[in-house]
């Protein structure tokens, strides 16, 4: 069935609307209505959706120009097409009825064929803009749920990471930190090998876990910078101190230069400047098996444009400048046949360089097969804030005292509660959030170590009800968790927890929180 069109005829002269609907009306598919005046026309667009409007400039009550100028402001009438047909031929009559929204311009006496061409025009240009609105909105409706079944999608994923780190890191942390107890037990020379290896491997698994999750959960979700206070030689210290004592086991040098112009503190995502230094230490020591490691930092730039330069040596096998591109392809080294001497599954470099990208930040390599590679970080920082000289940290005596350890693994369990024993600490037991709350009605804990994915009730619901009672605002609440993605400490801090400490979990910095919140 053809498409009806509704067209409007506004002219004050009876013979005019006469002629013009006679003219109209041989062509079935338009059906026409008339109008005498701009009132009458703008009273009737309200009851019909008209496809075209033919309109007379002069007309009592209400003229063309000022009809036209109403149609045109109005939203819901904009969008109709609108050929003045006039017998004033002057061009400042035309110019004024293009200037007020029309789209053609026919002078009367008109020809008849040449007035049903230009509607038949009309009209089909029209079923063309609607049309292209159509699909327009059809593709815009598309793009939407296309863009919502992916934030779902990134969404699943994000979750799934969030889900398979926690479910790897809840049993690693139990394995670790039972060898470490039994470590420390009266064992064999043999048992005590066994145990060394068995701690070995399970930190090679822990590095590996850290950064496949580490690279996916940056790939999956748009990363953003977290700058905090950073005091830069404890900083420096405390990233170069795992490499320190894993080259003096090696029978490497190590070498630490700071430069004597680093200001005392800066303000910078310390958490990924210290992963993309971690990887290219890791990275050095990996592939040294005599001579140095050199780590080395310095300060470029002034004012506003200042940068920190790290860079990295070492005197290992070095790198063909025709491989320079490939070492940052993730899962990806140069030797990858299956009698290589390097195992690892080639992320670590990859995830150095996002993790500078991230920090607005550029890496280099300079390296030489057989002589050695030097890494190179330069990362923009922002001047801190304080004037004030950061003192030495103190050393605490941390007294005896009362642990709530929240956690729903019974190894864990366990293995949190064998370690405060041996710190001289007593510890109170609760499965999940729920049981927390219960147990602290009769008992006053000294500090809470805080699992945070449990049934029932979870570490951060439990926390934010405990902040909620007034009398207990002050107690030191430790998040103890295997949620290890970047965006997880801030959760917890969020929820009222005062530190953050990932599982597996690690005995000495155990001891450093203890240290803070109980000595």
């Amino acid at each position: 069935m053809a498409k009806k069109y509704n067209i409007l005829v506004v002219d004050d002269t009876i013979k005019n609307l006469q002629l013009l609907c006679c003219l109209l009306q041989e062509n079935t598919d338009y059906l026409v209505n008339v109008a005498r005046n701009g009132v009458e026309a703008l009273d009737i667009v309200q009851k019909i959706n008209f496809d075209v409007i033919l309109l007379d400039i002069n007309m009592p009550v209400m003229d063309g120009y000022e009809t036209c100028q109403k149609l045109k402001t109005d939203a819901a009438y904009s969008h109709i097409p609108i050929i003045f047909l006039t017998a004033q031929s002057d061009q400042k009559s035309i110019f004024k009825a293009f200037e007020y929204g029309a789209v053609d311009y026919l002078v009367k006496p008109f020809n008849g064929q040449e007035l049903t061409m230009r509607v038949k025009t009309q009209l089909e240009l029209k079923a063309h803009r609607d049309n292209l609105e159509l699909l327009v909105e059809e593709r815009t409706s598309k793009l939407a749920k296309a863009l919502e079944d992916l934030k779902k999608s990134s969404k699943i994923k994000d979750e799934f990471l969030a889900t398979m780190s926690h479910e790897m890191r809840t049993p690693m942390n139990g394995i670790m930190g039972l060898s470490s107890l039994l470590a420390a037990e009266d064992l064999s020379v043999e048992q005590s090998s066994y145990v060394h290896n068995i701690q070995k491997s399970l930190s090679q698994l822990q590095f590996i876990v850290d950064n496949l999750f580490e690279y996916t959960f940056l790939e999956s979700s748009e990363a953003s910078v977290t700058e905090q206070e950073t005091v830069v030689v404890d900083f420096i210290n405390e990233v170069a101190e795992a490499t320190k004592a894993a080259s003096k086991e090696k029978g490497l040098d190590f070498i630490l230069f700071m430069a004597d112009n680093l200001p005392n503190s800066v303000a910078v995502d310390s958490w990924k400047l210290t992963k993309a230094l971690s990887q290219l230490l890791d990275n050095a020591l990996k592939f040294t098996n005599e001579g140095f490691i050199q780590f080395s930092v310095d300060i470029t730039g002034a004012g506003d444009g200042q940068n920190l330069v790290f860079e990295v040596s070492d005197s290992g096998i070095g790198i063909s400048e025709s491989d320079f591109e490939k070492i940052f392809d993730k899962f990806t080294q140069v030797d990858s046949s299956a009698t290589r001497n390097y195992e690892g599954v080639g992320i670590g470099l990859a995830l150095s360089q996002k993790l500078v990208k991230v920090l607005g930040g550029k890496i280099d390599i300079q390296s030489e097969l057989g002589i050695g590679s030097t890494f190179k970080i330069q990362v923009p920082f922002k001047p801190s804030k304080s004037t004030e000289v950061v003192p030495e940290k103190a050393v605490h005596v941390v007294r005896s005292s009362k642990i709530m350890i929240v956690e729903d693994n019974k190894t864990n369990q366990l293995l949190t509660k064998r370690i405060d024993k041996k710190m001289g600490h007593e510890a109170i037991l609760a499965e999940n959030g729920l049981v927390a709350l219960q147990l602290l009605k009769s008992n006053k804990p000294d500090l809470i170590l805080m699992d945070c994915m449990m049934p029932q009730m979870d570490g951060y619901e439990a926390t934010r009800l405990i902040r909620a009672g007034s009398d207990l605002n002050d107690l030191p609440i430790i998040a103890l968790t295997a949620n290890t993605l970047e965006d997880d400490k801030e959760k917890c801090l969020a929820a009222g927890m005062d530190d953050y400490m990932p599982k597996p979990l690690n005995v000495t910095q155990l001891k450093i929180v203890f240290s803070k919140f109980l000595g």
